[in-house]
Parts: C-alpha cells; structure tokens; sequence
C-alpha cells in the first residue's frame, strides 16, 4: 500500500505523532475556563482583598434622572389652602426628551440631572404655593439601559428598581454567551457636557466592583464583546474538520505500522 510505504517510521515516533495530532484537535476548539469567570482574583488586574471594604454600594449611589425615567409623585396636604383641591398620588410620569415633566397646579418642570432627593425638594417649594406645609414624596418608577453584544437576551431593558448595576444588567439579559469575552465589557454613558464617554470593564476581576460605572445610569449602553477568534469561527471550523479528518487517518493506519 503506496500510503503507507510513505510514512513507515517508528512506530514509536509515529505514536507521538497521532498524539500531537489529536491534541491539536482539543485544544483548538476550547477556550479557557479562566474566561468564564466572573471576579476571579488570579491575574494582573486582581485587586487585593482590601477592595470588599471599597466597594460602591447602592446606598451611596444616587440616581440621575434623564430621559425616559418614569416617576411618581405622592403629596398628602396637611392643609389646604383656600379653593385648593386635592392631589392624593399622581399617577406615573415620565420624563420626555427635553428633560421635563408635566404635573397639576404647576405645569412643566425640568428635571434631568436632578437627583431623586433634589426633585423631591424641587416639587415640594413648587406646591407649597398652593398648599400649606405639605407633605412630598417623589419616587423612581423605572428607567432604560440597554444591554447589546455577545448576550443571550440582548436590547432595551426597562428597569423597575432605583439602582441597577453591570451584574444585574446582564443578568436581565440572561448571562453573557459561554464565548463572551468577560475581560472587555464596554458601557457608554452620556456626560454632563451631553457627550458620550466609553469606559471598559473587566468582569473577571474584583476591582470591578469599586468602578464608576458598578452602578448603571439613565440610558447606559453596555456592550459585551466577542473574542477575536469567533468572527472567523467558520474557517476555523472547516480547518478543525480537516485536522480531525487527517487524525482519524492517522489513527486508523497506526494499527498497520508493525
């Protein structure tokens, strides 16, 4: 058989060569367990274990209202006014894309940037004209992010709690895909200046927790990327198939080699 007259060697050495061989072909369709680690400690970028007594909790974080929150507003009159009437709670209000809002007695009120506390404020010295002493309390309905990339559910989420953050989000989108890559998750956040800034995460680290952007804003954009590798997944695919084709070969004609 002219294949085999080709290739006679040591079987020895013929051996290894059907080892390597198959090696190459586990080793070309995985990917590291490392990557699918969230908050591993091991790498450069691991901070130390200091940082659990700095991270940023949601009791420090105050939200910033923008567009497309949604707000609710309760006023409990201790007393009227003459001819006022009463308000009780207003039902749900969002924040249009100019900023404003629309209430009874008032009118228009813009709100973006203002945090929670400070709109309570704001709407309390508003309705203290038309009502004596009353009581406020302004409260976050819901707000948008959006979660797009290498996730299973990605697009616009509508989050009903006053703080979200990275691990929440992307639990609302169901985990990241096993071969995301955890290391470079992108959030993009509009700054005061109504430009867009870009930070970039890495998931697989503790110092995460202690980023700016741990906690989600109004309208946050996290983008999860791919590994490089998987663009080409395809051709990398008919190459695997033909690795493993030439090591099944390999394979069948050892048991010919005396």
């Amino acid at each position: 058989m002219p294949i085999f007259a080709a290739i006679k060697m040591n079987k020895h050495n013929y051996k290894l060569l059907v080892y390597i061989f198959s090696a190459l072909c586990v080793l070309a369709s995985c990917v590291s367990k490392r990557n699918y680690y969230y908050l591993n400690k091991s790498g450069a970028a691991a901070a130390t274990d200091s940082v659990y007594n700095n991270i940023n909790t949601s009791a420090a974080f105050e939200h910033i209202l923008d567009f497309n929150d949604q707000v609710t507003i309760s006023l409990e009159p201790n007393q009227y006014q003459l001819g006022s009437a009463r308000l009780g709670t207003i039902s749900t209000i969002k924040v249009g894309l100019d900023g404003n809002i629309s209430i009874p007695f008032v009118g228009k009120v813009k709100v973006d940037g203002m945090t929670i506390s400070q709109l309570n404020d704001t709407i309390y010295s508003l309705y203290s004209r038309v009502y004596i002493n009353p009581s406020v309390n302004v409260q976050l309905t819901a707000f948008n992010i959006s979660v797009l990339g290498d996730v299973r559910t990605p697009g616009l989420k509508l989050v009903g709690a006053s703080t979200i953050n990275i691990f929440e989000a992307i639990g609302m989108a169901s985990d990241l895909n096993d071969e995301a890559n955890r290391r470079i998750v992108k959030v993009l956040r509009k700054n005061k200046e109504g430009k867009t800034d870009m930070y970039e995460l890495d998931l697989t680290t503790i110092s995460v927790l202690s980023s700016s952007v741990f906690y989600l804003k109004s309208n946050d954009i996290v983008i999860v990327q791919q590994y490089n590798y998987k663009r080409h997944l395809n051709k990398a695919q008919q190459f695997y198939g033909v690795l493993g084709a030439i090591n099944i070969a390999l394979t069948i004609s050892l048991h010919f080699i005396k």
